[in-house]
């Protein structure tokens, strides 16, 4: 009787250790956007990302204190999804192919055209990300962003 619950707990703690040797990617994965448009001229490419924002949205909610019942405001969050429109520079910014490998401007600008799905991500994304991806994909890592002056008050 004894050997079943050691070989159980044997057998939960090995499992234990060969999910924790797992390799963890490094860094965040690429998310997708939308190519809207390229500006080669300007050096431009322009991009619809979809991201989440939590709002606040209030509710009535009929609570019985002391006897009486009361209508109370009460507040639940929700996941709106919402699409922003962004700029950015590609003289600053580097696009990638799935094996690693910067691709040059010009290959870029035949590339990338309206209506086009590419990842984007802050920094190079982890070897496991790239490999998942189809030959044909492009990652775009965003240079800096400009500084915008501050406006002044008068």
């Amino acid at each position: 009787m004894k050997t079943l619950p050691s070989t159980l707990a044997v057998f939960l703690f090995s499992t234990n250790i060969a999910f924790a040797q797992a390799p963890v990617p490094k860094g965040p994965p690429p998310t997708f956007a939308l190519v809207q448009e390229t500006t080669p001229q300007k050096g431009e490419i322009v991009l619809s990302r979809t991201i989440a924002v939590p709002r606040f949205v209030p509710f009535a909610e009929q609570i019985e204190i002391n006897g009486k019942v009361q209508v109370v405001t009460k507040f639940k969050t929700e996941i709106v999804y919402e699409t922003r429109i962004v700029t950015i520079n590609a003289s600053s910014s580097r696009v990638i192919t799935p094996d690693g490998k910067q691709l040059p401007i010009d290959e870029v600008w035949k590339r990338l055209k309206a209506g086009k799905a590419i990842l984007e991500c802050s920094q190079t994304p982890d070897a496991a990300y790239l490999r998942a991806l189809h030959v044909d994909a492009l990652v775009l890592i965003p240079g800096p962003a400009k500084k915008q002056p501050i406006p002044v008050k008068n």
